[in-house]
């Protein structure tokens, strides 16, 4: 049977087939004309200003960590290193410390003072912890057990025996006393040194003192934290002059009448004095010493000696290393935070009004004691970012990490932990054979300030797929801006029927008819 294929009806039913396109019809409406201005404007101001050169969504966020350590030296004058011989330390009296007792009596609150230095006190480092005594307790022990066949490999009442003041054993039913019950005296003068270092996965690696730091002050409540800057004024933050001048302007406030001179050259040195004092620094760089003939001067050039002579300068600049030493004095006084080349410097009351404690006060869960004899936790939390805003305009193509360095800041927050201690034992006529301890032991246990630090942070680098995205997105709303304005130019206007014809064209019933006479010629044929 043969199928015969009508070509005419194939070409009629296909035509219903339609293929829309779009169509410009330009509509003289001010107010159509306001709207639609209006909405780019809009989708302009959204895109360009807001979310890109303000937020830099178009940037990608990438994670920043780093290293850190922590030590903790005692109040020096002239910030030097106790350990020396050389270095004066400034202690407190103890008939000024209100914790440390005068008579014989002893409590949790008042107790016998003692100064020790940090190698005494056992400046170490504890794996990511570091421990600031602030209460210590020794204890004797001697040997009273040794677990074997005789005693069924048990000890009831432990391996050790508590000894007392006079030799002998002390009752294993209650708690044993100390031999001696101290308190670290001055431990809130005490300077903390934060070295800490910022790596990102965008290729940065900052050392603080290359970055702009600040710490959060709490002391009004936790909801109410404000950031202080960290005081940098040495040589490692010219670059950020705002910075330096906010530092010395802020020591300038709390610096003694001794160091305003100094404080006010630095805050009014001229161009000219920058030159001359980088002509001091290349001599220093010859020989540290504070006295002007030197064997170093034979290696200068005749024209900086010349030029050293004539302004004088060996004197000023040898007194600037003293003027650093001098600010680092003020603020630690003044309970401010230092930023210098080998850290960040805290004093403990510092971190410890950061942290919102008081270590005289009981804490909340344990009423019968203070921090200072029991210990806690301080966890310092750094954050680093280049985020600020308009951040768009600073992180370019040329700039992938952005024109400035990071910046950071510094919180202190009490660990909701126990008391944390330490036990540092010296044993006495150990056989190292048998590996049997046959004399005492001494056991001393700190209780103090465990300070751990936590790193953590995120940057704004450039990326260009980043930016595709974005442009998509401007599209997008484009495209919603440009629904929106048909929907009220076809459905809302008084002419909207007529603005539909407009836009919407099709053949009416007379061309449907025409083609409907071309299909019958078509299929007689």
């Amino acid at each position: 049977m043969a199928i015969s294929f009508d070509l005419g009806r194939l070409k009629h039913s296909m035509g219903h087939v339609t293929y829309p396109t779009p169509k410009v019809v330009r509509i003289y409406n001010w107010k159509l004309g306001l709207l639609r201005y209006a909405l780019l404007l809009g989708v302009f101001t959204f895109i360009l200003i807001n979310q890109i050169l303000m937020h830099g969504r178009h940037l990608r966020t990438v994670s920043v960590s780093g290293n850190a350590q922590v030590s903790f030296h005692l109040p020096t004058v002239g910030n030097c290193d106790s350990f020396l011989s050389t270095c004066k330390v400034d202690f407190s009296p103890m008939d000024k410390l209100g914790y440390c007792r005068r008579g014989n009596q002893s409590s949790d609150q008042r107790k016998k003072c003692v100064y020790r230095d940090p190698t005494e006190l056992g400046a170490a480092t504890l794996g990511q912890d570091t421990l600031i005594p602030t209460n210590i307790k020794t204890f004797v022990q001697r040997r009273s057990c040794f677990p074997d066949e005789s005693n069924d490999w048990s000890c009831p009442h432990g391996i050790f025996e508590f000894l007392g003041a006079d030799g002998k054993a002390q009752p294993s039913d209650r708690a044993a006393e100390p031999w001696s019950d101290l308190f670290v005296a001055d431990v809130e003068r005490f300077r903390v040194v934060l070295d800490h270092a910022a790596i990102s996965d965008g290729g940065v690696n900052a050392e603080s003192f290359h970055m702009s730091g600040t710490w959060k002050n709490c002391s009004a409540g936790l909801d109410r934290c404000v950031e202080e800057p960290i005081v940098c004024i040495s040589r490692s933050c010219e670059s950020d002059q705002v910075r330096r001048q906010r530092s010395l302007e802020l020591l300038k406030r709390s610096a003694p009448v001794a160091s305003q001179r100094a404080v006010e050259v630095a805050l009014n040195k001229t161009s000219d004095e920058d030159k001359e004092e980088s002509t001091a620094q290349k001599l220093m760089q010859h020989q540290r010493a504070r006295k002007l003939k030197t064997p170093a001067m034979a290696s200068l050039e005749v024209d900086d000696t010349e030029h050293f002579d004539e302004f004088n300068l060996w004197e000023e600049y040898a007194d600037f290393e003293q003027v650093e030493d001098d600010y680092v004095q003020n603020a630690m006084e003044n309970n401010l935070a230092v930023s210098l080349k080998r850290g960040d410097i805290f004093p403990v009351s510092l971190l410890l009004e950061m942290a919102g404690v008081k270590l005289d006060e009981p804490p909340a869960s344990r009423n019968f004691s203070t921090y200072r004899s029991e210990g806690f936790s301080i966890t310092i939390r750094i954050h680093y970012s280049n985020i600020q805003p308009w951040i768009g305009t600073l992180v370019l193509p040329w700039h992938p990490h952005g024109k400035h360095q990071l910046h950071y800041a510094v919180e202190a927050i009490r660990h909701p932990s126990q008391a944390l201690s330490r036990r540092v034992v010296r044993e006495e006529n150990k056989n190292f054979t048998s590996g049997k301890l046959l004399g005492n032991r001494v056991v001393e246990e700190d209780h103090g300030i465990s300070i751990v630090v936590q790193q953590y942070g995120e940057m704004k680098v450039w990326d260009f797929t980043h930016f595709l995205v974005i442009l998509t997105t401007s599209l997008a709303m484009l495209a919603v801006s440009n629904f929106i304005l048909d929907t009220i130019a076809l459905q809302c206007m008084e002419r909207s029927d007529e603005y539909n014809k407009l836009k919407y064209e099709s053949p009416g019933p007379a061309d449907a008819h025409l083609e409907d006479v071309e299909v019958a010629k078509e299929s007689s044929l």
